[in-house]
């Protein structure tokens, strides 16, 4: 059973995925997951539920820790992940490789990453870019973007790049109207998920944001990226680190 969406992927990449019998909400990629049982979001799955499957393994995060140590009063087995950096995803591919027993094919898994980090484009002289989550039509409200201390930073320090938002605030960043203009981007990157809300109008947005008094205004760039896969640290990492480097080099 696995707790997360990563974590999901990486399984069933692992090729384990017809021995899983749970997975998280939001658990869609690959198809074949989207028709197991869920057992809960990311923050709170349901320890009744994840019993209700009779799971011999429950693999979670380091955030799920005391409900791991639930699931051990009742004799479940349990794998505990890292997957906020790059680092920790290689680790934590490799581990699981071990603990599932297939190594072999999470070295390839973790060569794969390694090889699209080593071919990643580079922007000729350092960029700001600002990450944000989610294509919204308004700015007034709380805006989520990418902070410090996660795979996202990662990514544009192999571009060459840096985070345009510079405070030392080391959780997730909401920022007002004024503090987006205050982190005065280069580039700014938008991930949104179709899958939540796919009626955007991407020209009204992208008009909206280069109207703002900020470096990336005067080059026009923003980019509204659809992939999902962007926002979901697994293997995976290997396709985002060249889709953002790409659009980061632009």
């Amino acid at each position: 059973m696995t707790l997360s969406p990563s974590i999901t992927e990486i399984v069933f990449e692992l090729g384990v995925g017809a021995e899983v019998v749970g997975v998280s909400d939001y658990s869609s990629y690959p198809i074949a997951a989207e028709k197991l049982e869920k057992v809960g979001g990311y923050a709170q799955p349901s320890l009744e539920r994840i019993l209700k499957q009779r799971p011999t393994v429950v693999i979670g995060h380091l955030q799920h820790s005391e409900l791991l140590k639930q699931l051990e009063h009742f004799h479940v087995k349990t794998i505990n992940v890292e997957l906020s950096h790059i680092e920790n995803i290689k680790d934590s591919i490799a581990k699981l490789g071990v603990k599932l027993n297939k190594s072999k094919k999470a070295k390839a898994m973790i060569d794969e990453i390694d090889k699209s980090i080593k071919e990643a484009k580079k922007v000729k002289t350092n960029k700001d870019v600002l990450i944000v989550y989610g294509a919204r039509e308004s700015l007034k409200r709380q805006n989520f973007i990418a902070g410090h201390d996660m795979f996202f930073e990662d990514i544009l320090k192999i571009c060459g790049a840096s985070n345009a938002y510079k405070s030392e605030f080391q959780n997730q960043p909401v920022l007002t109207l004024e503090g987006i203009i205050a982190t005065n981007p280069d580039k700014v990157l938008i991930l949104h998920s179709c899958a939540s809300n796919g009626g955007i109008d991407d020209q009204k947005i992208k008009d909206m944001w280069n109207a703002l008094p900020i470096n990336s205004s005067k080059t026009k760039s923003v980019e509204i990226l659809k992939d999902n896969y962007l926002l979901i640290p697994s293997h995976r990492i290997a396709k985002s680190i060249t889709k953002i480097c790409e659009e980061v080099a632009k």
